[in-house]
């Protein structure tokens, strides 16, 4: 399990950390680890995503597309 999880093989998807003007800060391998790195619980940032349109503060979190290295359109 440990194993998949390193490769990502677990259904994770990368998630961007955007500023409001939407220049890409940071890319991180899931919402959890998006979580830790800000403090806060891996459920809310996937509600941050999924219900408040990513926005926390002044910061924009998306899910990123695969293949992709940032995802500014959606």
């Amino acid at each position: 399990m440990q194993k998949a999880v390193e490769l990502g093989k677990c259904g994770a998807k990368k998630v961007g950390r955007f500023d409001l003007e939407g220049n890409l800060l940071q890319i991180y391998s899931s919402a959890s680890a998006a979580a830790r790195d800000i403090g806060i619980l891996p459920s809310s940032m996937r509600n941050i995503i999924n219900y408040r349109n990513g926005k926390r503060g002044n910061e924009v979190f998306k899910y990123l597309d695969e293949g992709s290295s940032t995802n500014r359109d959606n």
